[in-house]
């Protein structure tokens, strides 16, 4: 398996290497060059850990057939669908939640900068209005983080949220999926990766969002947002 999969993506670096610089590259080019390199590595790392995992042969081309793999064309027609999902939302306003860019916007964009990178496919994204002008806003505001973030010291850093006072939680309504209330000792821990859990009092639980309150030796009161998407709530070890 491994020397299958060794060899397929080194057929896809030679044919990677032999299209660099083709302005005749299609879609079909990219497909088979994504597919041959980063798509056989994945297959190839999940079936080790089936084989770690005492899987048969037969359990893991059970497996294997199960996962979707689209056509070239299935695959654009997809795309497209949700480019214009997104065109959709941006009719309301400059960002995808309205007019300040939040974490919707940034998780949507990740995706979307590889497709604007990849110049076989990069002209489906203007099929959808609105979509590059929102992903050059969307540069803008990650440029002005970078270039904010490299004016100060990890140190500055502290001495600011030191110095400053949490803002209010808002009025959202309190959303208890937990049965823990509000003022409780709780951790909150990332459910896939990065688990390690943070600890704090809960001072908000809305739709959407998850808020502790810390007390920090260097950095005093601290208010910490997690999403609720991706994270696990509990209650603090007595």
């Amino acid at each position: 398996m491994l020397a299958r999969a060794a060899a397929i993506i080194a057929e896809g670096e030679v044919y990677q290497l032999a299209k660099a610089g083709d302005l005749t590259a299609t879609q079909d080019d990219y497909i088979k060059i994504i597919h041959a390199k980063t798509a056989t590595l994945f297959e190839a790392a999940t079936e080790v850990g089936a084989m770690a995992g005492g899987a048969t042969p037969a359990d893991r081309k059970a497996m294997g057939s199960a996962a979707p793999r689209l056509r070239p064309g299935d695959a654009a027609g997809a795309l497209r669908s949700h480019l214009r999902r997104l065109a959709h939302m941006l009719e309301q306003g400059p960002y995808l939640m309205g007019d300040a860019p939040s974490y919707a916007d940034f998780c949507a964009y990740a995706p979307l900068w590889f497709v604007r990178n990849a110049e076989p496919v990069a002209d489906i994204l203007g099929t959808a209005p609105g979509i590059t002008e929102w992903m050059q806003r969307v540069d803008t505001c990650s440029q002005a983080a970078r270039s904010l973030a490299r004016k100060g010291s990890p140190q500055q850093a502290i001495d600011i949220a030191q110095a400053a006072a949490p803002l209010p939680v808002g009025h959202e309504p309190f959303i208890d999926l937990h049965h823990i209330p509000l003022g409780s000792r709780v951790t909150v821990a990332a459910d896939s990766f990065g688990t390690e859990p943070t600890a704090g009092e809960l001072v908000a639980a809305t739709r959407t969002r998850l808020t502790l309150r810390r007390e920090d030796a260097r950095c005093g009161t601290v208010h910490v947002h997690f999403p609720r998407i991706g994270y696990q709530l509990k209650k603090a070890d007595a």
